[in-house]
């Protein structure tokens, strides 16, 4: 009898690998959770970054990698940009800070002022563009309480993101721009968050990011006085709640 031809393997197929930022995992757990199961191949991969070079290294060895830099990396795709104010409290004396004054506060030139971070400072350090903050930074666990240290402690400011922010803390204009829950072209707070390709990523996936990922307009209410208005005690907790 003739020999039966044994029929070669299929070669395997790599994996095609997310590398995400724990940061924006966190964001969006739920998201990354179903998304191996929606795109052949497709295995999800949190990492830390404690500086740039470990998202350099991510987008090196990752297919594609999910990460926050103030300018765009070559051939990146833009999944969100998200808004940050200057958060001080209600009787800090100035109305406008400069962008040049702003990195003086960040590095710690001014010891009148404590700054306050609701994360380990990466978002100050990216948006202001220093290497290290100050030793007497003070580290809460997250915004809201950064947020909540500002309102109650006079001398201290904090760099917040816009849905963080509420009537218990002032907010300063930057460089003649007022912030706003969408800030603007030139507005110079904005943290962005980048899809890096090391190959084309399909449409499906860059849809299914976008739509997950993008800054969602926090509700916001506007008050119009007419004369005089004197809030009572009510209103106020109303407007607490």
């Amino acid at each position: 009898p003739s020999p039966t031809a044994t029929p070669s393997p299929s070669p395997t197929l790599k994996p095609l690998t997310l590398a995400v930022d724990r940061e924006v995992y966190d964001l969006s757990e739920a998201l990354f959770s179903l998304l191996p199961a929606q795109h052949e191949r497709l295995v999800v991969l949190p990492y830390t970054s404690q500086d740039p070079t470990d998202d350099e290294l991510a987008t090196r060895l990752a297919t594609w990698a999910i990460r926050w830099a103030p300018g765009r990396p070559k051939g990146a795709i833009l999944l969100r940009e998200e808004p940050y104010v200057v958060a001080v409290h209600p009787l800090f004396p100035e109305e406008e800070v400069s962008k040049a004054e702003l990195v003086a506060l960040a590095s710690g030139q001014d010891e009148g002022h404590g700054m306050v971070v609701g994360d380990s400072g990466r978002a100050a350090r990216e948006l202001l563009g220093v290497e290290r903050l100050p030793s007497n930074t003070i580290l809460m666990p997250d915004w809201l309480r950064a947020k909540e240290h500002v309102a109650i402690h006079e001398g201290t400011w904090a760099l917040l993101p816009w849905e963080a922010v509420d009537f218990r803390v002032r907010i300063l204009s930057i460089e003649g721009f007022r912030p706003g829950p969408t800030g603007s072209d030139d507005y110079p707070l904005v943290r962005r968050m980048w899809l890096t390709q090391r190959a084309p990523a399909p449409q499906s996936l860059v849809d299914a990011l976008l739509e997950g990922l993008r800054y969602e307009l926090p509700p916001t209410a506007e008050l119009v006085a007419v004369g005089d208005i004197m809030l009572d005690r009510r209103v106020g907790e109303l407007i607490e709640e």
